[in-house]
Parts: C-alpha cells; structure tokens; sequence
C-alpha cells in the first residue's frame, strides 16, 4: 500500500510553520491533510527540507488479529442497526441519552424515605 506524502525537516529542531512543529529529524505528512497553501508554503519556507514522496507500507495483520477485527466490525454494525432511523447523531451520543433517561427513570422510581417515628412525648423509665 502506498500513500503520498510531505516529508519535512528543519533546519532547526522546533522550528514551527503553517500550525505544524518540526524536527531537525525527517517526518512524512500525508498530502491528504495539508491543504495546497499549507503545501507551498512548507515548500517555500527555506528553513524546511520538504519533498513529496511515496511513503509504502507493508501492512501485516495476524490472522487472530484479523478475525479479532472482524468481530468488532460485526459489533459496531449491530449496535449502529439499532439507532432509530431518525437518530442523527453518533452512536456514543445516543448510548449517552440512553443511560441519562435511566438515570432519570431510577431517579423517579425510587422510594420516598421511610417517614420518621412520631414522638408521642412519652419517654420509657419515666
């Protein structure tokens, strides 16, 4: 698998540019999430070593890994198939709404505190 890269030095460790800190040490950054301003910009900053490059990578998965993966796809999907079809939300908002409203519903549900003894006045010994 390959992807297109910025791989970017410094000429000074820390050196910052377009909301990005850099080492004197190379870094790839994907092209995909620079915008082409930030780009030329890096490109043109003469304190940067910057070249687009493929950057390859051998992906190697265990097969435990894999179907360890799969099962948590298959369990992902179940739960988004029981969101409502009007929920616009994301899952982990809805699994919050949900425990909220069971919050509440404990809540109301609970028992009043048992009232206090009446004191009649009358004292025991006495």
């Amino acid at each position: 698998m390959s992807n297109r890269v910025l791989r970017v030095s410094a000429k000074a460790e820390g050196y910052r540019r377009e909301g990005l800190k850099f080492s004197i040490k190379p870094a790839n950054i994907p092209l995909s999430l620079l915008t082409s301003a930030q780009i030329a910009h890096l490109k043109s900053d003469r304190m940067l070593d910057c070249e687009e490059v493929d950057e390859v990578h051998d992906l190697v998965i265990a097969p435990e890994e894999l179907a360890d993966l799969r099962d948590k796809a298959a369990t992902a999907d179940a739960v988004l198939a029981l969101l409502p079809a009007d929920w616009d939300g994301s899952a982990a908002d809805y699994v919050v709404q949900l425990q909220s409203a069971a919050s509440e519903s404990r809540q109301t549900e609970a028992p009043a505190p048992a009232a206090a003894k009446a004191d009649t006045g009358h004292r025991r010994g006495r």
